[in-house]
């Protein structure tokens, strides 16, 4: 994606819905310090699992740059969902 951004094409927003707790966070951290230098924001899925993102990193989610949003899910009351992992910040 941010070779592409590097081409010309508009790419504004990176939309990662998936990851995994327990895992190398390098590689998505490489892919996303590239994007954010190319100025694409990154909007990570927190998680489904119910768990704190500070006690247990849900990586991308849990990747700290500046260009990364770590996005929550909600119910209908617009209140945390049950099972969306969730975090300090």
């Amino acid at each position: 994606v941010t070779a592409m951004k590097n081409r010309g094409v508009n790419v504004p927003v990176i939309n990662a819905s998936f990851g995994a707790a327990g895992i190398d966070p390098a590689p998505f951290d490489a892919a996303i310090a590239l994007a954010g230098d190319a100025g694409i924001l990154v909007a990570a899925a927190a998680g489904n699992n119910g768990r704190s993102n500070d006690i247990t990193p849900f990586y991308p989610a849990s990747i700290e740059r500046p260009n990364v949003i770590s996005v929550a899910n909600s119910n209908t009351s617009d209140s945390l969902f049950s099972n969306s992992n969730f975090g300090s910040g």
